[in-house]
């Protein structure tokens, strides 16, 4: 049994034996923020709302309306368990209720305030909404600690976090970066040089070089964090799963498959034991990416069976437009074109285009991907043209959202050789093939298949030339 599992039933123990009232709230909060590690976001959000009720009973009957801090963090923990479901307006309805109640109790300058300024941010940016986002970031969270407390303080660094992974999420890489980079230089002042939540922020440091295709500081980072980790006391299991899991990821881009199998296993491995179950979104995830492995090795049936795991966790836990679904029918549709069920391929991208267009900017790198892997589904369908304008939209967005050199557009660019190839115009598709070659070459070590795959295609493309 897990640690949650036994905190779970604890807090029932308690709760029959209390009254409905007040200290009964509060059990159940505690017990709602056990459900919601557990990833049984549905009944911790089935207790929040019952404790509302409760609350909302209580003042009925003594004739009053209360408002108090333990409300407002009930409404918080609401809008949390409302996050995780993909339900973002819900979460961003109780963080302003949150932020109401605590500017009364409180006042309107508290630097408490901040935390909800952040969850609220937090909340827009999950939405898609990255300038108001930004703006309950920076402008209120930030500029309200900035004025309230020291410039070391550990609170800046968590809202310098929360404004480089929204940065991220809009795609935009180096200012991400840069705010991480804050995160560590506060922390280096404000803690010990093995604390903790440094290694949360070596890993962060580490994704945003894997994003912008700098392998070799990306592994260095998340070699630092696990190193942080492993002089840490206790064992954080969650966060071990999280650096494994980073470190598999670049792995993966390298080409290293065995390496990133063996650390998204060890990865699992912790979830499993932290969390005592598999029903979790987190190991969704991980099913998620060993999946991906399989699908790069072409073992597609085992790729499947592992997207399916995925699939059938995301669609119990999570609101239907969650993006993370995007991610998983993304996959799916990937494996379907790669084994030649081309409408089940379109289908499954088309879901997937359809979440991502509604949760992300118009320039994110993951509508890049769903629209490059669209056309390499019309393009086995006979589609050319339109195989052509998929690939060219993609390419658009990488060009403004990622590196110079990233594999990312490294295979767009193979894939629009493709098709110009397959229309006879080789002299176009040498081009693309030469500058995917030249990318990954400055961005992948010299052993990654993909250089292999690019030269092959550019010795197709010459012959082609020379025969003419």
């Amino acid at each position: 049994m897990g640690e949650y599992e036994r905190s779970k039933q604890f807090c029932h123990l308690v709760l029959r034996d209390l009254p409905e009232g007040h200290e009964l709230i509060a059990v159940q909060g505690h017990l709602a923020l056990i459900e919601y590690e557990l990833g049984h976001f549905h009944e911790a959000k089935s207790i929040c709302e019952q404790s509302l009720m409760i609350h909302s009973k209580l003042d009925h009957d003594n004739n009053e309306k209360t408002i108090s801090r333990p409300l407002g963090h009930l409404h918080s923990n609401l809008g949390m368990i409302l996050s995780e479901l993909g339900d973002y307006k819900g979460a961003i309805f109780h963080y302003l209720q949150a932020i109401s109640i605590d500017e009364v109790v409180l006042s309107k300058d508290h630097a408490d305030l901040a935390v909800s300024f952040n969850n609220l941010g937090m909340a827009y940016a999950d939405l898609g909404n990255f300038k108001e986002a930004l703006y309950w970031l920076e402008k209120r969270a930030l500029k309200l600690q900035l004025s309230k407390l020291p410039e070391n303080h550990p609170d800046l660094a968590t809202t310098y976090s929360n404004i480089g992974e929204t940065y991220c999420e809009n795609g935009n890489y180096r200012k991400a970066r840069e705010n991480h980079e804050r995160v560590l230089a506060i922390q280096k002042v404000a803690l010990s040089p093995l604390h903790p939540t440094t290694a949360v922020t070596f890993n962060n440091l580490g994704v945003m070089c894997e994003k912008m295709g700098d392998y070799d500081a990306a592994l260095d980072y998340h070699q630092q964090a696990l190193q942080v980790l492993l002089h840490s006391r206790g064992l954080d299991h969650m966060e071990f799963a999280a650096t494994y899991n980073n470190m598999a990821a670049v792995f993966d881009w390298r080409g290293h498959f065995d390496e990133a199998l063996c650390h998204y296993n060890k990865a699992l491995e912790y979830l499993l034991t932290s969390l005592g179950t598999d029903n979790h979104p987190s190991v969704a995830c991980s099913y998620n990416n060993i999946g991906m492995v399989h699908f790069q090795r072409e073992n597609y049936n085992k790729a499947l069976e592992y997207f399916e795991k995925t699939q059938k966790i995301e669609e119990t836990l999570l609101e239907k437009n969650h993006s993370s679904l995007a991610t998983t029918y993304n996959n799916l549709g990937m494996v379907f074109a790669a084994v030649g069920r081309l409408a089940d391929a379109m289908e499954y991208h088309r879901r997937a285009l359809t979440i991502r267009r509604r949760a992300l900017s118009k320039n994110h790198p993951e509508l890049a991907s769903s629209y490059d892997n669209m056309g390499v589904v019309y393009y086995k369908q006979g589609h050319y043209k339109t195989a052509v304008d998929f690939h060219q939209k993609a390419l658009s967005i990488q060009k403004k959202a990622l590196a110079n050199n990233h594999p990312s557009t490294a295979t767009t660019k193979q894939h629009l050789g493709d098709v110009y190839f397959r229309l006879g115009n080789y002299r176009a598709a040498l081009k693309l093939y030469k500058d995917a070659l030249n990318m990954a070459q400055n961005c992948l070590p010299a052993s990654h298949p993909s250089i292999e795959k690019y030269n092959v295609k550019l010795r197709q493309a010459k012959a082609k030339l020379t025969k003419k």
